[in-house]
């Protein structure tokens, strides 16, 4: 009986595309794990720079009080005009300060913004989770420096003509304007 010995002649070396292949796979694999890493530190960090947004916001919110009840107790007390208006420019150099940071919240917000939607997240659903939780924190947190925003900001040339008007939106019942020698 004679058997008939096939042997296998396989190239001693693999195809070029099946190496890139695999080189591509082992790639793939590594910047997977590098990725849903970065993913989780970035949202980490979006979320302590929204704490820390929110921080400022209460730090915010306690100057304005302060400051508009320093001013309130220097319209009461009409010490006389210089005097008054030392009291609103230091109200008007509190108001510059919270607007700076409010717009530096702003662009911390703008950041994280970017930040979450450049993130994959329709793959995980606790992923899916953190960025609804952060978006709630986030509108909670930036209307309270929107409303701030708001209210006017005049300059010193306008302050002289709004001084009157200032004093009658706080104490409307105790002053009055004279509009063409008649009493409103």
């Amino acid at each position: 009986m004679a058997y008939h010995a096939r042997s296998n002649s396989l190239p001693s070396k693999s195809h070029p595309t099946v190496e890139d292949f695999e080189d591509h796979l082992i790639r793939l694999k590594s910047s997977a794990e590098a990725t849903s890493s970065s993913w989780a530190l970035e949202l980490l960090d979006g979320s302590m720079r929204l704490l820390d947004c929110c921080g400022i916001a209460k730090d915010i919110t306690a100057i304005v009080k302060e400051s508009v009840q320093e001013l309130e107790s220097s319209l009461r007390r009409s010490r006389g005009e210089a005097v008054m208006a030392h009291d609103i420019d230091a109200y008007m150099s509190s108001r510059r300060e919270v607007i700076k940071r409010i717009k530096k919240c702003i662009k911390e917000h703008e950041k994280l913004q970017t930040i979450l939607s450049n993130a994959i997240l329709d793959t995980d659903q606790d992923l899916k989770t953190i960025t609804g939780t952060l978006k709630e924190s986030k509108a909670i947190g930036f209307s309270i420096p929107q409303v701030c925003d708001d209210a006017p900001v005049w300059g010193k040339g306008q302050l002289k003509t709004k001084k009157l008007v200032t004093r009658s939106k706080i104490y409307p019942f105790k002053t009055s304007t004279f509009c063409n020698g008649s009493r409103k």
